[in-house]
């Protein structure tokens, strides 16, 4: 991880990790079930999948804020997760109704 305390490294890292690990969470559900997605079996929802990916920030923060002691990127992966609980939460409201 980069060692630095800047607000703005801790909103690239909190937004850049989520996405990575969506994509890798994503890639790996569908290699298990490659045609899951057609045929509407999923096997894991993607609103599973994007709070899998937003839960690994809690570990950044985590690192960040006790083992490294870094206040300012602690505060800018914590503005990043809730812009992205934000976000999905947007995006699958009627999920969440249903």
């Amino acid at each position: 991880m980069i060692k630095k305390d800047n607000i703005y490294l801790g909103i690239a890292i909190g937004f850049i990790v989520p996405v990575a690990s969506y994509a890798l969470f994503y890639f790996a559900d569908s290699m298990f079930h490659i045609n899951h997605r057609a045929s509407g079996n999923q096997v894991i929802k993607d609103t599973t999948l994007h709070l899998m990916a937003l839960c690994l920030d809690l570990l950044l923060i985590r690192l960040y804020s006790t083992k490294w002691n870094f206040d300012q990127s602690s505060k800018g992966i914590m503005i990043s997760i809730m812009l992205l609980a934000l976000l999905i939460v947007i995006v699958n409201y009627k999920s969440f109704i249903e």
